[in-house]
């Protein structure tokens, strides 16, 4: 009697150990056919939290949310009363987990006024929340200035700090759209050409003499452009070593993302891109990537996940990546328009006035805009914050 339960109890276990191991894998009992069925599963993600999660346009649950289904094509959607929505096409494997991360913007971005100064042009200093001010009233204070974001005590923003006037460099007319600076490869200077001049200014506070670099600007910017490219060298250093040779003498690079794991691109010539990774990963983007390159088309490549994307938009600026290196922002039609690294989901997320000329990312994911909203009084426009990440 004993044996037999000895027997029995083994049994139990070693269908216990089955059953663990096949519900690791993604097996799901399900209760119409009373057997265990593989699945995958989605695990989606949203910002703002709590946002509406749709399969094939019924209601599942809110973000974060892990859903397991079964081997197929499903079609994801986020949405949130107020927010752009967002979706994704999904073709499950069995066993595999795909991740989605979906970001919503609101319908009504507000609006918050930076600076009061009147500014006639502005130049976005990399990814810093800094911005060169180009003031030009006709008057005494006209000039550079440099606004910077800082989120400090209310008392201390939309005060651009003065970097030099008009009258100290020059006699006559500026003629702002001939200002065309130059930055260094670190951001803490900047080559101007006043009157047939070229000055090195600095960027930061401290008392740095500024230089009339004239005669020696030629070699400065080729010092400057070998400084950039070792930047770019050492950033690809970190993407496998064939698809650095490639981008190196085949790409003309445009960006990197924020983290560093993306690049925004354009192919020199046309070109096959290969397969770097020996085993593709399982559980990746979903979007369809192409590796067939067509010369001066724009494209984004995934180094964690050797995937690379297409980004098929006629748009009036060049693309800038947003800060969670997942979204790129640009202008479009007279509008800020958003669209997701693979080229899906493209969203306009401000659609009112502006200066289309200047666009910009802060630190905490929203937008700087110039903007005029009482011409009649104000002849130029002043820096707004256009809040998109609320």
């Amino acid at each position: 009697m004993r044996f037999f339960s000895k027997i029995a109890l083994a049994g139990f276990f070693g269908a216990l150990f089955v059953f663990i191991v096949l519900y690791a894998k993604g097996y799901r009992l399900n209760l119409t056919s009373k057997k265990l069925e593989p699945t995958g599963i989605i695990a989606v993600s949203a910002f703002p939290k709590a946002s509406s999660v749709y399969v094939n346009g019924e209601l599942v649950g809110a973000t974060d949310i892990n859903l397991t289904l079964q081997p197929g094509e499903w079609l994801v959607e986020v949405k949130k009363e107020g927010y752009t929505s967002w979706q994704k096409r999904v073709n499950l494997k069995e066993g595999v987990v795909v991740s989605l991360s979906a970001r919503l913007y609101p319908k009504n971005p507000s609006l918050k006024p930076l600076t009061s100064i009147g500014v006639a042009k502005a130049v976005g200093v990399d990814n810093l929340d800094k911005v060169l001010l180009f003031i030009k009233k006709g008057e005494k204070k006209d000039g550079v200035y440099l606004f910077e974001n800082s989120k400090g005590p209310i008392i201390s923003r939309g005060k651009p700090r003065e970097l030099f006037l008009f009258s100290e460099y020059t006699q006559g007319e500026v003629d702002l759209e001939a200002l065309d600076p130059i930055f260094s490869p670190d951001f803490k200077q900047f080559i101007l050409e006043l009157e047939g001049r070229r000055y090195l200014f600095p960027l930061s506070p401290s008392q740095e003499e500024v230089l009339d670099i004239t005669s020696s600007y030629k070699e400065l910017i080729a010092a400057w452009e070998k400084e950039r490219r070792k930047q770019e060298l050492d950033i690809l250093r970190s993407f496998s070593e064939d698809f650095e040779k490639i981008a190196s003498s085949s790409f003309e690079i445009i960006s990197f993302s924020p983290d560093e794991t993306k690049l925004l691109y354009r192919p020199k010539k046309n070109l096959r891109l290969p397969e770097f990774l020996k085993k593709p990963l399982s559980g990746v983007n979903p979007a369809k990537q192409t590796r067939q390159l067509e010369k001066g088309r724009l494209y984004v490549y995934d180094r964690k996940e050797d995937r690379n994307y297409l980004i098929n938009i006629k748009s009036e600026s060049e693309p800038i990546w947003y800060i969670d290196s997942k979204r790129l922002v640009f202008v479009k039609d007279s509008s800020i328009v958003v669209v997701d690294y693979d080229g899906e989901n493209e969203r306009v997320v401000y659609s009112g006035p502006f200066e289309k000329e200047f666009l910009a990312v802060t630190s905490d994911g929203n937008l700087l805009i110039l903007l005029n909203l009482n011409k009649k009084l104000n002849p130029y426009p002043d820096i707004y914050e256009l809040v998109i990440n609320s």
